[in-house]
């Protein structure tokens, strides 16, 4: 799942998304059809728990997602870890 959030504006959307060698495609965002405001964006990746995920991405990120790298991965309530990625960017 990819997010795109701007507290400044009250925007928040969200697509499904897969991701494959490191990329993901996702529809283009909008706000109702016009293009997003200039503003600050925190932008989100993230996966469903492990336990949702098919057996291959298991079999790769671990049964309870322990192979995420570190400074990706978000631990769920329980004890799980979660794919989560997020950073800032300013749309000009």
């Amino acid at each position: 799942m990819i997010s795109i959030r701007a507290k400044s504006i009250d925007y928040f959307a969200q697509d499904k998304v897969k991701v494959s060698s490191g990329k993901y495609i996702s529809d283009p965002f909008s706000d109702l059809g016009k293009p997003l405001s200039k503003t600050t964006y925190s932008i989100g990746i993230s996966s469903s728990y492990m336990n949702l995920q098919p057996k291959l991405i298991r079999n790769l990120l671990g049964d309870s997602g322990e192979y995420i790298p570190k400074d990706i991965r978000k631990e769920a309530p329980d004890g799980s870890y979660t794919v989560y990625y997020q950073v800032k960017r300013i749309l000009k």
